[in-house]
């Protein structure tokens, strides 16, 4: 499919759409290649992973995989002995915590007499625990290492904030010394090129015997490192040199361990990255409407040869509903295709709704092909919902006539699947036989037919009980989602 035909579709807006629901870089790139299916048996493959994935959203809540990131560059530097940073080996392990958090999500899951086509999928993640525990247990951040990291770099530190501790206690004493605080600029004590030094007056510099390492703008001010503290200074660069070739070692063995595992990790984050983009697609089936469908009539169910039946799809875009049914050939049916495409508008309070219809018939003697075109409206009233329509239907068969019809239907919900309604509709036609077409939107685009829909709990359908000439139809039902 080309790019032009995506553009008059708009299929990008739909992969934006998508995008969103996905929790890292990886699975926001999937979503924003998906590309329309050359392969029957691939697609069934990708509805039913996301069939499975909504199933489980539905019973273990949300998932999320926002630790995900691309590691692929780190894992190559790994194969050929290179040491990771922190801020890497920092990312190697929210990949882990990551994993072992999907992973339980998916034993939650299962059940022992029951897998999915996610399965594998879940059990072929390997957290490595213990890898990725020794690497929480040495790295605190990007820029820091744990004191425990290594016995050799606790002794360091605790020797350089005993050095420190020093240090400040004998600059401490000077600045609080009077014969000194007549020399000095400010009583603070401040670092200069990594060193202890006190702001000397430049008038006073002979009275505090020392090493120069910086002056104020205006050369008022020398910054003197006293020659008390020198020695402990030296001392403390030395030890910070330590630390660093430490850290470093620390680093190229924490890298080596994780080296060991690089097959592992290249799984997982490929896995990782699948699931993200299979339960984005899932997060956004749930936000759509949720349609019960008939039994033994799934989407693109081949049943028999030369079979094929349909379903509903709604789409909601910001406060736009667009929803799409279709019914292709199935030979017990009389009809060949049922098309709807409708959109629907949410202001708050009411919400109209344009719809158009096209059917085609497979027996002649059933019913008229047709096409028709509504305009609706609902709005909410005593804990239902009040419903306008207008139709005109246009018959394509030279012995039906064209009509007209206005009806006006109330609904009140018994419970989130089932409710009951009344009303009445008024058909206009020049014809001994008209139809008589009541139809009216509810908050999520769903349209209610009178007729052969009632008791089956699917929503839609055309009725066949035909009307004489200018008919009024008064209409009472209850309609159960199953």
């Amino acid at each position: 499919m080309n790019q032009k035909v995506f553009k008059t579709l708009e299929y990008t807006k739909i992969r934006n759409i998508l995008a969103d629901k996905a929790s890292s870089p990886g699975g926001k790139r999937l979503c924003q290649e998906l590309a329309p299916f050359d392969s029957l048996s691939a697609l069934q493959k990708a509805l039913k992973e996301t069939s499975d994935a909504l199933s489980r959203l539905w019973h273990g809540g949300s998932l999320s995989f926002s630790g995900v990131h691309d590691i692929t560059a780190s894992i190559k530097r790994l194969e050929v002995g290179s040491t990771l940073s922190q801020s890497e080996l920092l990312e190697v392990s929210r990949l882990l915590d990551t994993a072992l958090r999907v992973k339980g999500f998916g034993r939650n899951e299962q059940d022992e007499d029951r897998e999915d086509s996610l399965t594998e999928y879940f059990q072929g993640i390997e957290p490595l625990s213990p890898v990725n525990n020794e690497l929480k247990r040495c790295i605190v951040s990007e820029e820091e290492l744990a004191d425990d990291a290594s016995s050799t770099l606790h002794s360091i530190r605790r020797t350089i904030r005993n050095t420190n501790d020093k240090i400040r206690s004998q600059l401490n004493s000077m600045v609080n010394s009077q014969n000194m605080r007549t020399n000095l600029q400010d009583f603070v004590i401040t670092m200069r090129n990594g060193r202890y030094c006190l702001p000397v007056k430049a008038d006073c510099k002979g009275n505090v015997p020392g090493m120069v390492h910086d002056q104020s703008s205006t050369g008022s001010t020398l910054f003197v490192e006293p020659m008390s503290v020198v020695q402990m200074n030296n001392e403390l660069r030395e030890l910070a040199g330590k630390e660093k070739e430490e850290i470093e070692r620390i680093l190229a063995e924490l890298s080596a361990l994780v080296g060991e595992k690089t097959e592992e990790l290249t799984y997982n984050l490929q896995i990782l990255t699948h699931l993200d983009f299979i339960f984005a697609k899932a997060a956004l089936s749930k936000d759509m409407k949720i349609w019960k469908r008939y039994p033994g009539n799934p989407v693109f169910a081949h049943e028999a040869d030369g079979t094929i039946t349909g379903d509903a799809h709604i789409q909601k875009m910001g406060d736009v509903y667009v929803m799409f049914y279709f019914s292709a050939f199935e030979p017990s049916r009389r009809y060949k295709a049922f098309n709807t495409f409708a959109a629907s508008y949410d202001f708050g309070v009411t919400k109209p709704v344009v719809q158009f219809t096209k059917k085609f018939t497979n027996n002649e003697d059933a019913s008229a092909n047709f096409w028709m075109a509504q305009l609706g409206t609902s709005t909410p009233l005593w804990g239902g919902k009040w419903m306008v329509s207008a139709s005109y239907l246009k018959n394509q068969t030279v012995d039906k006539a064209d009509a007209w019809s206005l009806g006006t239907k109330y609904a009140y919900p018994l419970s989130k699947r089932t409710r009951i309604y009344g009303g009445v509709e008024a058909v206009f036609n020049d014809d001994k036989a008209g139809y008589a077409i009541e139809a009216g939107p509810d908050s999520s685009l769903h349209f209610n037919f009178s007729g052969d829909n009632v008791g089956k709990g699917n929503g839609y359908g055309i009725p066949d009980n035909l009307l004489g000439k200018n008919s009024v139809e008064f209409f009472v039902g209850i309609n159960h989602q199953f």
